[in-house]
């Protein structure tokens, strides 16, 4: 049995092409999966696109693996390959253990993969694989302390935001999109900060949030009006196209003192970057966002290599349970 995987994730391309490939997902997706004719699966999260495939022998390996790269020719350059058992499993222990997030050690990306399982044409082997893993994955998250982790996303901006306003007043901030980006706001209940949840189409969601964090929810076509009181704003909606654009910010009068901070969260973005370019705005999306996502890592280092290290372990033991 040949085991391959065909990739594309933030380590390996911007967010121009992760966005492009994201809105193509489905389409992809349905068409590698019928042709692989229960010998592939699709991973799709906001940061990665990843094909895993198993083959009986070499050439029908490498023509399931030209397929696949000529379906996906756009993003060729950008692609990372894994073949072998061994790599792929090495991959997907690394994946389930959060050393392949843009946030290392992050616990989110579990909950994704045990949804991810749970697909009809899922091919056997492959999900035994990743059972495997996810059970493996949770013992080494004791083991090498990542499950001590507990910054995410939300933590994170919250703790720049606390450097960034010096004010004694509470933080305006205001929620686009009622996902898991918007639960981990939500979950984070800061004292210090007054949330406002926008509601397009899932009011019933909106509401929920609201109710969960004590805040407030308005319909999105009155969102200009809060605006220019807002100190934050946080884009995190599943739309495949711009909510925000230039227009839509330009006549709001911002006090050079009183930056308005955007952080575009979604996948595919929310805001026009062009945006970004407006006086007294600072727009970032989740590329931009490398340098918060690098911070923790100086703290948690000690158990990255832990885990690392129990990796290359538990690989190891494998080869010569193998071997004989």
């Amino acid at each position: 049995m040949h085991f391959y995987l065909i990739g594309i994730n933030h380590n390996s391309a911007p967010i121009s092409q992760r966005e492009e490939i994201f809105r193509q997902r489905s389409q992809l997706s349905e068409l590698l999966v019928n042709n692989l004719d229960g010998r592939g699966i699709v991973l799709a999260t906001c940061n990665r696109f990843e094909v895993y495939g198993i083959a009986n022998d070499v050439n029908s390996s490498k023509r399931d693996m030209d397929f696949i790269k000529n379906s996906i020719s756009k993003f060729v350059d950008n692609i990372y390959i894994e073949v072998g058992y061994k790599q792929v499993y090495e991959h997907a222990l690394r994946l389930a253990s959060g050393l392949e997030s843009q946030l290392r050690g992050e616990k989110q990306i579990v909950n994704q993969l045990k949804i991810w399982l749970e697909q009809d044409k899922f091919p056997v082997v492959l999900k035994e694989l990743w059972l495997e893993v996810l059970v493996l994955a949770d013992k080494l998250r004791l083991y090498s302390g990542l499950d001590k982790i507990n910054d995410n996303l939300a933590s994170l901006i919250f703790k720049e935001l606390s450097v960034l306003l010096k004010t004694e007043k509470k933080i305006e901030m205001v929620i686009f999109g009622t996902g898991k980006v918007a639960e981990l706001f939500a979950s984070e209940n800061i004292s210090r900060v007054n949330l406002t949840f926008v509601s397009h189409k899932n009011i019933l969601k909106a509401q929920s949030l609201a109710d969960m964090s004590g805040s407030k929810v308005i319909d999105f076509k009155n969102t200009k009006g809060i605006f220019p009181e807002a100190d934050v704003l946080i884009s995190a909606s599943s739309s495949p196209h711009f909510i925000l654009n230039k227009r839509d910010f330009s006549n709001l009068d911002l006090k050079s003192d009183k930056p308005l901070y955007i952080y575009d969260l979604a996948m595919p973005r929310d805001i026009d970057p062009e945006v970004g370019s407006l006086k007294n705005i600072v727009l970032k999306n989740l590329d931009d966002l490398k340098y918060i996502f690098d911070y923790p890592q100086k703290y948690n280092q000690n158990y990255f290599n832990c885990a690392e290290y129990l990796i290359k372990d538990v690989l190891t033991y494998e080869e010569k349970i193998k071997n004989g």
